[in-house]
């Protein structure tokens, strides 16, 4: 499963991907590859217009983003590749997990609503999601 981890206060400060889709074999992975494409243009698009307002480190099933200057192109620039990867993981619940600290707000009783959908609190504590509502 790829964990994709956002650090935000007032705009996001750091965002970390790890992990392996395990959709399909490497070379064939399509949720992998969708996940490398939404990071890399974002990445790329970033560095065009200013290479000194990110940091970054890619390994094997792991790439780390640090804003090193705060600015709005890069919040909406990091916000829009948030976005694509919440739409990636509606169809693909099994193979991304996204944690985002600020935008998680607990409900219900036991579940927690997080990008719209309502987790079971201990599934997500867990990180397994077992029952998605």
């Amino acid at each position: 499963m790829i964990k994709v981890k956002i650090e935000k206060e007032k705009s996001i400060q750091r965002i970390v991907i790890k992990g392996h889709a395990m959709y399909d074999e490497m070379g064939k992975d399509i949720v992998c590859a969708g996940v490398s494409a939404i990071i890399t243009t974002t990445i790329n698009g970033i560095l065009k217009i200013n290479s000194s307002l990110i940091s970054y480190q890619v390994e094997s099933g792991y790439i780390e983003i640090k804003v090193c200057q705060e600015s709005e192109i890069v919040n909406i620039l990091l916000e829009n590749m948030i976005d694509l990867l919440i739409e990636l993981r509606k169809k693909y619940k099994k193979n991304i997990y996204i944690e985002d600290e600020k935008h998680m707000k607990k409900c219900r009783n036991n579940y927690i609503k997080y990008d719209n959908i309502y987790v079971e609190e201990d599934a997500y504590l867990n990180h397994k999601f077992t029952k998605i509502y």
